[in-house]
């Protein structure tokens, strides 16, 4: 089906306009966290492991693994949970961890329900 997005701005002076799209939508499974990241940052895998080995496994494939995305950015890593429940575990469970794992001072969860 063809379909047309509006592009459009708040800022003064910025014209709309609309933006061909041949948009379907479609199902993908959930790949978990720890093989997305081998081609989409493989700079991340040490840290990854360094987790995994800190953790019991069970709480890896829980709060990690499930992990929707997980980016580095400087001295920060901002990661991704799929609910609030998640965010918070991983906040007062393994916030130390990350960081070390990573060598970061700090890091932010934020929440994307799918």
């Amino acid at each position: 089906m063809k379909r047309k997005i509006l592009i459009s701005s708040l800022e003064p002076g910025c014209e709309e306009f609309f933006l061909d799209c041949n948009c379907s939508l479609e199902r993908v499974d959930f790949i978990p966290l720890e093989e997305r990241i081998k081609t989409e940052d493989p700079a991340l895998i040490e840290g990854i492991s360094k987790i995994k080995a800190g953790m019991a496994e069970s709480d890896f494939e829980k709060y990690i693994n499930s992990l929707t995305s997980m980016k580095k950015h400087g001295d920060a890593i901002f990661l991704i949970a799929k609910n609030a429940r998640y965010k918070s575990i991983i906040q007062l469970k393994f916030s130390k961890l990350i960081a070390e794992s990573f060598g970061v001072s700090g890091f932010r969860v934020m929440v994307m329900p799918f």
